[in-house]
């Protein structure tokens, strides 16, 4: 398969990139936002636990902040794979598979720049390795991020939701006021 660069390619690579990136930062914003709301209402929880009308909603309600604080972080934490740095003696058809710090942080500096300019003599590999960029972020997107994400938002609206609902029930059938 053999394509001639165009105009066209690049600004769909460019869009392509430009999407995953708002979508990251979409995706960050919003895991940024449950943590400080779960960072609330646990606090406001953890002040009402002894009062008896609230305090099982309040237990329920520190548990999901919990659970929203840890799945909201693990969708915006960084993933690291610690690799040595090596040689890699470069011949004219090795080239970068990724731009990602993960498909070239194994190489020392000569090792990278070889593979980058063995990358940037061939139209085919460059865009080969934006392909891959995409794929990637893709990947990180769809089997990270947005996982978790849905699981802080399931968590936090269920969790809110029984406690809520506990509460309307005490104060009906439970005869408990405050």
């Amino acid at each position: 398969m053999d394509i001639e660069p165009r105009s066209q390619i690049d600004s769909l690579l460019a869009q392509s990139r430009q999407n995953h990136y708002r979508l990251t930062q979409l995706t960050d914003t919003k895991a940024h936002i449950l943590i400080v709301i779960s960072a609330f209402t646990l606090n406001l929880s953890v002040s009402v636990i002894g009062k008896e009308l609230y305090q099982i909603s309040a237990i329920i309600t520190i548990i999901q902040s919990l659970l929203v604080i840890i799945f909201s972080s693990v969708t915006i934490m960084p993933k690291f794979s610690g690799t040595k740095l090596q040689h890699l003696e470069v011949t004219d058809d090795k080239f970068i598979d990724s731009s990602f710090a993960t498909g070239f942080i194994r190489y020392d500096y000569s090792t990278y720049l070889k593979l980058m300019m063995n990358t940037f003599a061939d139209p085919m590999k460059t865009y080969e390795m934006q392909l891959r960029e995409i794929y990637d972020s893709g990947c990180i997107l769809v089997n990270k991020k947005f996982r978790y994400l849905r699981y802080a938002f399931l968590t936090f609206m269920i969790g809110t939701g029984i406690a809520i609902a506990i509460v309307i029930l005490r104060i009906i059938f439970g005869g408990i006021t405050e």
